[in-house]
């Protein structure tokens, strides 16, 4: 009963607003990554200085047939109010996404160990002689969310003779928040008003 007046109260005196929170983003190097690399290097940082070849920015890891594994936080607040979700895996230079010089090869992307798409690089890249995709495209991942925990796991798995450059894994939430109604708002400013005014009409009258 109490659930239900609650519920009644909230409908005629609130709204609920569509939100984009801020992105939650881990640089590529902050991952755990196992893959042979460039020149035995799989972070951008391992490099020695003035070594490091440019077309590898420091934020850079280097998946080439292998795997990296990103843990990031989502604060309790915006689990509690989240309604959708969106992985972006965000490559700086062109030349980085997703691509391998052999066709038929794949790649694929887990969330919570749950497989959310599997890309088979079937097609020349739009950028270069390579088999590739655009991989920065955003990927919605709701469904996978852990709405258990605040840690999430992104891992990304690319075959032999597959390449991958990552730069930054970002989860960028949507929740659903609820404010008050003008009207309501107004209306509820308007009953505060009149009972202050009643109290101190009220203290007037004892003390004169």
């Amino acid at each position: 009963m109490i659930q239900k007046i609650k519920s009644t109260w909230d409908s005629l005196t609130k709204r609920e607003m569509r939100e984009i929170v801020a992105p939650i983003s881990v640089e590529g190097i902050k991952g755990d990554i196992h893959s042979k690399g460039f020149g035995g290097h799989v972070l951008a940082t391992e490099f020695d200085e003035g070594e490091r070849p440019e077309v590898f920015t420091p934020s850079t890891a280097i998946i080439m047939g292998g795997y990296g594994l990103w843990e990031l936080e989502v604060p309790e607040e915006v689990q509690k109010y989240l309604i959708d979700m969106t992985l972006k895996i965000e490559t700086v230079r062109t030349h980085g996404m997703l691509h391998s010089p052999k066709k038929g090869k794949s790649a694929s992307i887990f969330v919570n160990d749950q497989l959310v798409d599997k890309i088979n690089l079937v097609k020349p890249h739009p950028h270069g002689k390579d088999y590739g995709v655009d991989s920065r495209r955003p990927l919605p991942i709701f469904r996978y969310i852990n709405r258990d925990k605040t840690i999430q796991a992104i891992k990304i798995n690319a075959d032999e003779d597959v390449s991958w450059d990552i730069d930054r894994v970002t989860l960028e939430p949507i929740i659903l928040r609820k404010e008050w109604k003008p009207e309501a708002t107004m209306i509820i400013g308007a009953i505060i008003s009149a009972i202050i005014g009643g109290i101190v009409s009220l203290i007037v009258r004892f003390f004169v």
